[in-house]
C-alpha cells in the first residue's frame, strides 16, 4: 500500500480489518459499510455461499478490500481480474 511506503501519507477512507490494525492507527469516525459483489440483473446470478464464486470471474481493485477478501477465500487468481486505481 502506498500509504505504508510514503511518510506523511494518509487515507481518506478505508475498510477496517483486523489485519490492517497491525500496520495502521484507525482514526474515527468509524461507519458501518458493506462489501458487495455486483452483477448485471439480466444474468440472474445467485451467490449464497463463497464457494459459488469459484465458477465466476470476479473483478477487483488491486490491493483493495475486495482483492484481500477473494485471496482470503482462496479464489484462484485465474478467476480474478485485477485493476489499478487510475490517478487523475
Amino acid at each position: 500500500m502506498r500509504v505504508l511506503r510514503n511518510l506523511g501519507a494518509a487515507l481518506f477512507s478505508m475498510t477496517y480489518t483486523p489485519e490492517r490494525l497491525k500496520f495502521m492507527k484507525i482514526i474515527g469516525p468509524l461507519v458501518q459499510s458493506s462489501v458487495s459483489i455486483i452483477a448485471l440483473k439480466k444474468n440472474k446470478i445467485v451467490v449464497k455461499f463463497v464457494s459459488a464464486l469459484l465458477r465466476l470471474m470476479v473483478g477487483v481493485m488491486r490491493e483493495d478490500i475486495g482483492d484481500q477478501l477473494v485471496r482470503k477465500f482462496a479464489i484462484s487468481d485465474s478467476f480474478v481480474i485485477k485493476t489499478k486505481l487510475v490517478k487523475h
